[in-house]
């Protein structure tokens, strides 16, 4: 997903996607000072967050890992460190 991340670009599997949005968007008001979530990359564990203009300059690359067992795809897959990983 691109552009500003809504409740209904998150895909199915990953339940509340309301709950799971405001995650998101807590991530990124820690690491970038912004609750817009940019993109989601779950796949790759990855969420863009966008930033001001002015902090684009100065801050760090806008994609964080996810790493708090956040769902990844539908078989069952959760974030662990940044990957995709299952339990068996």
């Amino acid at each position: 997903v691109n552009g500003a991340v809504e409740e209904s670009n998150i895909p199915d599997f990953v339940g509340n996607r309301h709950n799971f949005l405001e995650n998101l968007k807590r991530i990124c008001k820690r690491h970038h000072r912004s609750r817009v979530v940019a993109a989601l990359d779950l796949t790759h564990c990855e969420v863009t967050c966008a930033n001001s203009a002015f902090w684009g300059i100065f801050s760090s690359d806008p994609k964080v890992s996810l790493t708090n067992r956040e769902p990844c795809d539908n078989k069952g897959g959760i974030c662990v460190n940044g990957h995709c990983t299952y339990e068996s």
